[in-house]
């Protein structure tokens, strides 16, 4: 009985509250929901399940009284899945709630299996978002209802040594004078085999090519056109490529290998965007004196949440995403060990004691900052083209090199003959 009551509430305040004030209209739903059993699913990998099963959990027992059961299922189960349950006609499926990576978010939102203003009575997402904020773009249909929540963020920072450089480059043209002035001090992976190494063309790219050209290359799909846009940064790749350490002149093939070589000193730099392996580096992968800094525009990726249409408990899902955006929540993610993510709030909201607490410490880079040159990652079809380009602009160095190579062995041959 008590199901059907929860479902009638719910029906009845996201239909209509008939003048109910968003924070009484929070109150009917949490009330709602007290005693029951929210399933979240997550295809993270990046501590948000622990923190999840270990600090959410607790909390929303103490909170609401609701049981969060935190399962991990990769994508491609958790689509096939919700494909199946629209298929089989499914009302009460185990998904309650949803927690997917910016890719997984763009290529599932295509399909119609998720809820609809899900913020409408949420009082934390209208005190604390800015929905300015470019990742807040896509989460509304066509009827302007919001059909997903924003959670949190990774960013790409970069690293130096305290014991090796007393400071870092502020930019793009400073470091590039860097590591012309000092050959084989930066490398980075493989962008065709690695994450991280498309991290570093997504920087590249974000600092050699005008606001306009960004948008323009975020819209095409002509890969001739793309190409055109790229030019200036495929040039300087091609021009970093002369500086950079290889290995057997080949590129690293993993963040890993870099980052022994950046503990050993043979490197002076690297960058990731994991703050809990920075902060709290247990397995002690940086140089002890390490620090970190930006140096004009990185990626960021934003992870979501959604609630299925044939959740079985909707009125738990959106109690718990009302939280999971609140201030104490979100400080909790930037200060939790196995965090360290940046918030989804807009800092700027807050008060001047509240913003005081978002930092990680007085040596890492300000939050504000990583706002400051915030830049959105390109969609997989993107990137996938840059690859390519990139590909080609290597070979055709290759091939340049090879007939320079040539043509000085022919003239060699040519005297001594």
């Amino acid at each position: 009985m008590k199901r059907v009551v929860l479902v009638v509430l719910i029906s009845l305040l996201f239909v209509g509250c008939s003048g109910i004030k968003t924070d009484k209209a929070f109150k009917v739903i949490a009330d709602g929901s007290k005693g029951t059993h929210v399933n979240i699913y997550t295809s993270s990998d990046d501590g948000m399940k622990l923190y999840l099963e270990k600090n959410f959990k607790k909390n929303m027992e103490q909170k609401y009284n609701i049981d969060v059961n935190v399962r991990s299922m990769n994508y491609d189960a958790i689509k096939n899945t919700l494909a199946t349950y629209e298929k089989d006609g499914v009302v009460d499926g185990e998904m309650d709630l949803l927690i997917l990576n910016k890719d997984e978010f763009e290529c599932i939102i295509k399909y119609d299996y998720f809820y609809k203003n899900i913020t409408k009575d949420m009082s934390n997402f209208n005190e604390t978002i800015n929905e300015i904020d470019q990742d807040f773009e896509k989460i509304r249909d066509f009827k302007d209802r919001v059909i997903a929540v924003p959670l949190y963020r990774k960013q790409l920072v970069f690293l130096y040594d305290n014991d090796v450089l007393e400071k870092a480059p502020k930019d793009l043209e400073g470091f590039m004078e860097f590591i012309k002035e000092n050959k084989n001090t930066f490398t980075f992976p493989n962008p065709l085999k690695d994450d991280d190494g498309m991290q570093f063309l997504n920087y590249i790219i974000f600092n050699t090519l005008s606001d306009e050209e960004l948008i323009a290359l975020r819209t095409e799909v002509d890969k001739n056109k793309i190409k055109a846009l790229l030019s200036p940064s495929m040039k300087l790749l091609k021009e970093m490529d002369d500086y950079i350490l290889k290995d057997n002149n080949e590129y690293y093939d993993s963040m890993d290998d870099i980052n022994t070589l950046f503990k050993e000193g043979s490197v002076y730099f690297s960058f990731s965007n994991d703050f809990s392996g920075i902060l709290d580096d247990v397995a002690e992968v940086y140089p002890y004196n390490l620090n970190s800094f930006m140096m004009g525009k990185t990626a960021v990726e934003t992870y979501y949440v959604l609630v299925p249409n044939t959740a079985k408990n909707k009125g738990g899902a959106f109690v718990l995403i009302n939280d999971l955006i609140s201030y104490d929540v979100q400080l909790d993610m930037v200060k939790h060990p196995n965090l360290k993510v940046l918030p989804i709030l807009d800092i700027n909201l807050l008060n001047a004691e509240k913003k005081a607490e978002f930092k990680y410490n007085d040596k890492f880079v300000q939050i504000n900052d990583f706002i400051d040159n915030r830049e959105y990652s390109f969609s997989k079809k993107t990137r996938d083209m840059i690859k390519d380009i990139f590909k080609e602009m290597l070979d055709n160095k290759k091939k340049e090199l090879q007939e320079l190579k040539d043509e000085k062995e022919k003239e060699k041959e040519n005297i001594d003959g």
